[in-house]
């Protein structure tokens, strides 16, 4: 049984956001990372390939939004955190 947590946060490129994301994928957590900045969310991705995807997306553009939860839909089955 897989007792990981998914998680999506967004705003994850840089600051806060990319801090938040680090902790649950070294607890062993699958972490979706979104934000504008592809440099910077693949930066992030690095350290952890395997329990990290992301997407670029502005929360603001409700396309962007329904594009990216199809493809943490796609790659994980399912969500069990937002932040």
């Amino acid at each position: 049984m897989n007792t990981s947590l998914r998680i999506w946060i967004t705003g994850a490129s840089t600051g806060i956001g990319a801090a938040t994301a680090v902790a649950p994928a070294k607890a062993g957590h699958r972490v979706f990372l979104t934000a504008r900045n592809l440099e910077q969310l693949e930066a992030t991705c690095a350290a952890y390939p395997d329990r990290m995807q992301f997407a670029t997306c502005d929360v603001t553009q409700a396309d962007q939004v329904q594009a990216s939860w199809a493809q943490q839909m796609k790659h994980w089955g399912g969500l069990d955190a937002l932040i």
